[in-house]
């Protein structure tokens, strides 16, 4: 990633960033913090996500960022957060923040503008995903949707 987007996409030039290209059709991911709050210690590229492992600066603890873009397609569904379970299970007491696009819902009004049958397998999977994993749904501020 060129400096001048990194420059577009922050509010001022105090940022440290890592990016992954695409897979297929996705654009990829990109990950970009404050360097003054936040400090990168390593990146780990793994297949539909990017992990950055680093110091939350405040208090000094390890924290990770796991940044998702979860396939969209229902044949690569099937296990998609499998990768994020072994990370989290070998990172255990190390503070986490999982975000990205995961393509898929927790209920099914969440689904806007599709039509057909919503999966409830899917629905299921990922409520089960974020309940046995401890991980807490922040609110959208804002739009409904991402």
């Amino acid at each position: 990633m060129e400096e001048r987007i990194g420059n577009d996409l922050w509010y001022n030039k105090e940022y440290d960033w890592v990016w992954r290209e695409a897979e297929g059709r996705s654009g990829g991911i990109i990950s970009i913090w404050n360097k003054n709050v936040f400090s990168k210690i390593s990146v780990w590229h793994i297949r539909g996500m990017l992990v950055v492992n680093g110091t939350w600066l405040e208090d000094g603890e390890q924290m990770m960022i796991i940044n998702v873009y979860a396939p969209c397609t229902p044949a690569d569904k099937e296990q998609p957060w499998d990768p994020i379970i072994i990370v989290l299970q070998q990172n255990e007491n190390v503070r986490t923040c999982v975000v990205g696009d995961f393509n898929a819902i927790k209920e099914e009004y969440e689904r806007a503008g599709k039509r057909g049958e919503v999966d409830r397998r899917e629905i299921k999977n990922f409520a089960e995903f974020i309940s046995s994993n401890n991980l807490i749904e922040l609110p959208l501020k804002g739009r409904k949707f991402t």
